[in-house]
């Protein structure tokens, strides 16, 4: 029943991801992104790896999503 909610919501967020590694890579940077997504498929949180643009070990997208 829910499956093709979720599948639906798997796509959207995997487009969302694809641009935001294009992107990424557009502006010098590297391809390593993470999405947030909550349940109504809302993205509430994005990231891009800026380890070496910033020399911070705690730079990786997903705690860059998370903040």
């Amino acid at each position: 029943m829910y499956e093709h909610i979720i599948d639906e919501l798997l796509i959207k967020s995997g487009e969302n991801v694809l641009d935001l590694a294009i992107s990424s890579v557009k502006a010098g940077g590297l391809p390593f992104v993470a999405v947030i997504v909550n349940q109504n498929g809302e993205i509430i949180g994005k990231g891009v790896n800026q380890v070496a643009k910033h020399l911070d070990c705690t730079a990786h997208a997903e705690i860059q999503a998370m903040q």
